[in-house]
Parts: structure tokens; sequence; C-alpha cells
């Protein structure tokens, strides 16, 4: 009797231990998912492996130095005679556009989408249409001075294009890992095209995305709130990967 008696409490001291591992686990799960924005992210070892990855890959991919060092240069003495420019026309000191306002004008109403819209509903007559067609017309005139004077060309002499944001299909800027929650985003791409139409790639930039799940609460009063259970985390380091010799090498200059 007293040996049925110890196994009892034996069993259910077992009990008590494995109920407040239980509620140990319970109160840890609560704590990580309020911590974590409602979501589920520090419970995922993929959201660590997202961390690391940020730090060690994401960044600016090089694949020919030469060339990138030349963009740079280009890009810089692009933007410098774009804010001149700018300046030239604000102060009405460009005589070319001053000369040329009307017919950039004219052009930019007649090839504009939006503008060639709003003129078939009868609003060119209205203010804010011909400031619009004034901003365009002005941007036009711009980029048409820069690339006289500073066309986007390679010492190779071949002309480098750039690609970002929303100019890429979806698809073509995500590049698949082997982890199922993280992608790779190619954020912005400078490429040239050579005689036989190959893409040449110079540079690109690599953004880290982690999708993370959890609960949210979003909307506005007009639209109605909903709950979304599903965002998307994205870093982006400034370190520099060169390709040498078929290897990624980080930058250390």
């Amino acid at each position: 009797m007293l040996r049925k008696i110890k196994i009892f409490k034996a069993k259910l001291k077992q009990i008590f231990t494995l109920k407040r591992i239980i509620a140990f686990l319970m109160s840890a799960f609560v704590v990580l998912f309020f911590v974590g924005g409602c979501s589920f992210k520090y419970m995922d070892w993929q959201y660590y492996v997202y961390e690391k990855l940020c730090d060690t890959a994401g960044g600016y991919y090089i694949y020919d130095n030469k060339l990138y060092d030349e963009i740079l240069i280009v890009n810089q003495n692009r933007n410098n005679a774009y804010n001149n420019i700018e300046f030239q026309i604000k102060n009405d000191k460009n005589s070319e556009w001053l000369k040329n306002k009307e017919k950039y004008i004219d052009i930019a109403i007649k090839t504009n989408e939006y503008l060639k819209y709003e003129k078939a509903v009868g609003n060119s007559d209205k203010d804010w249409f011909k400031n619009r067609a004034l901003e365009i017309a002005q941007l036009t005139f711009i980029y048409d001075e820069i690339d006289k004077k500073f066309p986007a060309k390679l010492s190779n002499d071949y002309f480098y294009t750039l690609q970002s944001g929303y100019a890429y299909h979806e698809k073509e800027k995500i590049i698949t890992t082997k982890y199922s929650r993280i992608v790779k985003y190619i954020d912005y791409e400078y490429s040239y095209k050579d005689n036989s139409g190959n893409k040449n790639l110079i540079t690109q930039g690599i953004e880290i995305g982690y999708h993370k799940y959890g609960l949210w609460l979003s909307g506005d009063e007009g639209a109605g709130f909903s709950l979304r259970e599903h965002e998307i985390l994205t870093c982006f380091n400034k370190q520099k990967f060169i390709l040498k010799d078929n290897k990624w090498k980080i930058e250390t200059r």
C-alpha cells in the first residue's frame, strides 16, 4: 500500500511539473508574440537567418568595378548639370530654354498620356494643367541638355541603362533562396547591351526580404478595417561585393 502511495505521489509530481513547463512555454509564446509586434517572427528560426543575411548578403554587387567607377563619375556630372540647369530655368537665365519653351510645352501636351487625356476631357485651360505641362516640359528639356553634355556612355562606347523599383516585372525582381520565407530583391540594376544584343550587368543593389506572419489591424474609417496576417520585412546593407575571378569578395578599402 505504501509503495502505491509513493508511485501515485511521483506521478502527481510529474503531472504538476509538466503543467508548469507547459504554462511557462505558453507564457513565453505570448510574450514573444506581443514583443514581436503581434507576429511570430521571434519564434521563427528563419527570422534570425534573415537578420544574419542582412549583415552578410545585402548590398551592392559589382560585376565590373572599372565600369562601376565610371558610372559614379558620369552620374555625378549629370546630377550637377541637372541642378545647374534647373537653377538657370527658375531664374530665367537659360537662353536655350527661353527660346524653346513653347516648343517643349507643345511636345509635352501632345506626347504625355496624362496631359493628352486631360486635354481630351476639356481641362487644358485650367491653371493646374498649364503648370503640369510646364513641369513636364522643363524636365524633358533638362534631360535633353544633360544627354547632350554628359551622355550615359561608358569607355567601351556602350550606353548604360538603369532599371529600378517598379521598372521591373515583379517576378524578375525576386531571387529565391533555400529558405521558404526569405528572398532577395533586385532593388536596382545598371547594365548595357553590346552589339550582339547581350545584356551585360555592371552592378545590382540587393535587398533581403523576410515574409513575416502575425495579426495586424489595417485600413481606415473610409475603406473599413481588416486584419492582415502577412507582411514583408526588407533590409539593405551598404557594403560592396566585387566579382573577382568568378568569386564575390567584400570590398575592404
